[in-house]
């Protein structure tokens, strides 16, 4: 009788340790869940180095694989196609690769001198939020895209920033002219809060599309569909985890020292530069979900307008586009 009571009394005391440890281990992963995702503008962690790069990685790491995951899928499914058979020419390969390394080499170098030389220093952390935009996402997995046989990688890329990159060359354009921006996708160099090292290292917002459509000699179909699922990917994930902006608390009395405004990947709101009404979503302040709702299907029909002007011009220049 003693022997069965000690048992039951052993077994009571095992689950109770195994109860407390899988709540432990909730608890756990709860926090970290909690401190991967942004946690307000105001928030410490946001203005150190810490969180900035776990966002970095994290980012690189869901799109990287997303992307080149729903690739091969695709190609398998619609142009029964073995991604892993994949390979290019030997000129094309040459070419490829070394528009590769110069979109890697240019990506460190603008990270680097970004870091080094941004402006006020207690905002520094926003250069590292601001790699995870989709115009410097587009240099480092289009260029993985090309260095791994993957053009339409590239060309997903090309068409998700190409309504942003199409409207630079208008606003540049009209600026030249006639000194204002029509559009407001390229007023951002002229804020008042937005430093040196940023304007002369944002050049590339001009000669993306070009350098990667010639090292992926065209745009292919499929392209659009995956564009679709990069799109997505991209905006979910830095609503997750980026603020919308930052704020410097310890000097928060002083006039000189403004918000630094983030919205990487319009994850927040329309960018505020852009004054059309037919796309201002942020009009009654909807909850999440609808906002990126009306973003990403706004976003997708004006990459379906990138994708048949770029698609167009291809054809013409490159004939038709290589799968792989």
């Amino acid at each position: 009788m003693v022997s069965v009571k000690t048992d039951s009394s052993l077994a009571q005391r095992q689950s109770i340790s195994k109860l407390s440890s899988s709540s432990s281990s909730s608890s756990f992963l709860e926090e970290i869940i909690t401190w991967i995702g942004h946690e307000g503008s105001h928030h410490a962690k946001h203005r150190g180095l810490l969180h900035p790069i776990t966002t970095l990685l994290l980012h690189y790491a869901i799109i990287i694989s997303v992307t080149f995951v729903s690739h091969d899928f695709l190609l398998h499914r619609i142009s029964k196609v073995d991604a892993a058979s994949c390979t290019f020419g030997s000129l094309h390969a040459h070419r490829a690769h070394n528009i590769a390394m110069f979109c890697f080499c240019y990506s460190v170098w603008l990270l680097a001198w970004r870091l080094y030389f941004f402006t006020p220093v207690q905002y520094r952390s926003a250069v590292v939020y601001e790699f995870c935009w989709l115009c410097n996402v587009s240099l480092i997995v289009g260029g993985l895209g090309l260095l791994t046989s993957k053009p339409v990688v590239a060309q997903a890329y090309c068409v998700t920033v190409g309504i942003d990159q199409l409207l630079w060359y208008v606003d540049l354009s009209v600026y030249l002219v006639r000194r204002k921006f029509p559009i407001g996708v390229a007023k951002y160099i002229f804020w008042e809060g937005t430093s040196w090292t940023t304007r002369i290292t944002c050049w590339h917002h001009v000669w993306t599309l070009p350098l990667l459509l010639w090292g992926a000699q065209g745009m292919h179909p499929i392209a659009f569909v995956l564009s679709a699922i990069v799109m997505v990917a991209n905006v979910c994930v830095a609503r997750c985890t980026t603020p919308f902006d930052l704020h410097d608390n310890e000097h928060k009395l002083d006039d000189k020292v403004e918000p630094k405004y983030l919205n990487v990947n319009l994850s927040h709101e329309l960018w505020r530069d852009i004054k059309f009404k037919f796309l201002q979503i942020n009009y009654d302040d909807p909850p999440v979900g609808l906002y990126l709702f009306r973003l990403l299907w706004r976003w997708e029909c004006f990459n379906l307008m990138v994708f048949m002007v770029l698609y167009g011009l291809c054809r013409a220049i490159f004939g038709n586009a290589p799968v792989c």
